[in-house]
């Protein structure tokens, strides 16, 4: 029985976690004062981190963050 009510409060945690990502995607600002905003930081821990242009061999845009690391490919 322990091991199914320790389930059960996994299962909750990992929804009502499901649910703030969806409310903090629903209010992510893509930018803040002309920089592109990290949307894994906001939805993840709702820090506004600025994404930063890294070099690039292709025409694609390539951004980082400065906080988490995530990198984004913007096709060009």
């Amino acid at each position: 029985m322990r091991g199914l009510q320790e389930r059960l409060a996994e299962v909750e945690a990992q929804l009502h976690a499901a649910d703030l990502a969806q409310q903090r995607f629903a209010r992510f600002d893509v930018t803040l004062d002309g920089d592109l905003l990290c949307p894994r930081c906001w939805i993840d821990n709702e820090v506004r981190a600025a994404l930063t242009p890294m070099p690039s061999k292709t025409a694609d845009d390539i951004t980082r963050c400065r906080k988490c690391g995530f990198e984004i490919t913007i096709p060009a």
